[in-house]
């Protein structure tokens, strides 16, 4: 009896995990699209690379072609810390290039606050799109976050997916994990109004939300973070089903268990510290947005 109770007590989590997701899969299927928006937002395009020199000028040549008036976007690379090329064939791909030398602070998160720092400084775009150094989008990018802006969100991610999903048995799996993660679960969150979180790449914040909440996160896993402190704040990060921004995954099995360890670190360090203070935000203010975030954050990576 006693074996059977612990054993119960022990498959509590796994079972609420399992009906969480299967209620986040129940509501996925495909969102109706929102009115096309006026065309007259300004945004910066902020791409932080740090020895990105083999897939800069792709990128940029990406981000040139997207749908939306040439005076109404810019592309700014953020040559963070580099030591190749990376400024250089930037700006010869048509890019603005801002310089970044700061070797006690390293890592994306500082690279992306001194990026917002200087659009707001500048004082010319409504949002801010922060598109990874070796990602592709899709046309319809800025359409997809300027018609939710339009529409009174402040934070907008768009499909986060796989540029390479037959290099190998690894692009192959991730690219599964990234359909069930990234699609399935948020076009349930969008259905709820609630947030579908910061994924690092394909996202938008306005200049409002960043002067509401300044970014500050600088740990290993910078744009779950990041998400976090936008719910806290009472926003929430509409999803764009419609747009994509899709990045190269390493192929090689030591880099990949490498970054899947530190994703996986920073990861459980938000879980200690943040997990309370959103079920906390949840409770006292009734917080559908804080709540989801919490549940999200105490259901443990695919990988395990």
């Amino acid at each position: 009896m006693v074996i059977f109770v612990l054993l119960l007590l022990i498959a509590i989590p796994a079972v609420m995990a399992c009906a969480y997701l299967f209620v986040l899969t129940m509501l996925s299927r495909q969102l109706i699209p929102l009115s096309p928006s006026s065309r007259t937002l300004r945004f910066d395009i902020i791409v932080p690379a740090h020895d990105e020199a083999s897939v800069i000028e792709r990128t940029v040549s990406s981000l040139l072609k997207i749908d939306w008036p040439s005076d109404g976007f810019r592309v700014w690379v953020i040559a963070d810390n580099c030591t190749d090329t990376t400024a250089a064939l930037a700006r010869r791909a048509g890019a603005d290039v801002l310089e970044r030398h700061d070797t006690s602070l390293r890592g994306k998160g500082y690279a992306l606050e001194f990026a917002f720092r200087a659009s707001r400084e500048r004082a010319w775009a409504k949002a801010v799109v922060v598109v990874d150094a070796d990602a592709e989008v899709s046309s319809n990018l800025l359409a997809a976050f300027a018609a939710r802006i339009e529409n009174g969100n402040h934070a907008v991610q768009a499909h986060y997916g796989i540029l390479n999903p037959m290099a190998s048995w690894r692009t192959r799996l991730i690219t599964i994990a990234k359909a069930a993660f990234h699609i399935v679960r948020s076009r349930a969150r969008e259905r709820l109004q609630v947030s579908c979180g910061i994924r690092g790449n394909g996202w938008c914040v306005t200049h409002e939300l960043l002067n509401s909440v300044p970014y500050q996160a600088f740990s290993l896993t910078e744009d779950l973070e990041y998400g976090i402190d936008i719910g806290l704040a009472g926003y929430r990060v509409a999803y764009a089903d419609e747009a994509h921004s899709n990045a190269e995954m390493v192929t090689d099995e030591n880099v990949a268990s490498t970054q899947r360890r530190r994703w996986e670190d920073g990861r459980f360090q938000l879980i200690r510290s943040r997990t309370i203070p959103l079920l906390r935000a949840a409770v006292r203010r009734a917080d559908l947005v804080c709540l989801d975030l919490a549940l999200d954050l105490m259901v443990l990576p695919i990988s395990m």
